[in-house]
């Protein structure tokens, strides 16, 4: 009887949503983890899964390393349009997450603890670090953010960001779930430590 309700709810708009979130996630996470099984090489295998993310899953995806040193290096950023990753770049260039307090990949990375905002527009404002951080922030059009940290071996390796953006999507609590299950996937060989950090090249 407890299903009762659920099923009824798939014959409205709300339930299509959910079902059609649901395929989304799927299918993103099975093609991602084909990714995983095949790519042996750790920044190969991130990297490939960058234009499966925005695929099915978000309009932006980012990928961050802890090096040796324990810093945090920028392995990659992906949306449809290359000239938004360049605002992102730019962004970094002039807000580098080390010089200010942490939030997004490195909050995550730090705590170990994934971060879920189904809003952030509200969120912005509480990281941003000047008027100037803020307007390049809502310039992304970000409207719902997932980060949730890559582990090997009990060690925090480095995180995964998905956000959604002109879609219009919110994550949900089962597109956290399907973001985890992917960071917590086998990790490629060779990838049992840090990013070195002799060859981090970027911010």
């Amino acid at each position: 009887m407890s299903q009762a309700p659920a099923a009824e709810d798939m014959s409205g708009d709300d339930g299509r949503r959910a079902l059609l979130a649901e395929l989304h996630a799927a299918r993103f996470l099975a093609r991602a983890s084909a990714v995983l099984a095949q790519v042996v090489e750790y920044e190969a295998t991130l990297e490939r899964i960058a234009p499966l993310a925005v695929a099915h899953f978000a309009d932006w995806f980012g990928v961050h390393v802890r090096r040796d040193d324990g810093s945090i290096r920028r392995l990659a950023v992906k949306h449809l349009d290359p000239a938004m990753e360049e605002v992102v770049v730019e962004m970094y260039r002039l807000y580098p997450p080390a010089e200010g307090p942490p939030y997004g990949a490195p909050q995550v990375i730090a705590s170990g603890e994934p971060i879920w905002a189904t809003d952030f527009r509200t969120l912005a404002p509480t990281v941003a670090r000047d008027p100037r951080h803020l307007r390049m922030l809502e310039g992304l059009g970000l409207e719902s953010f997932i980060c949730v940290p890559m582990r090997s071996h009990g060690k925090v390796l480095g995180a995964l960001t998905f956000a959604t953006a002109e879609s219009g999507r919110r994550y949900s609590q089962l597109h956290l779930d399907a973001a985890q299950d992917l960071a917590a996937r086998r990790v490629p060989r060779g990838a049992s430590g840090c990013a070195p950090s002799a060859t981090a090249t970027r911010p």
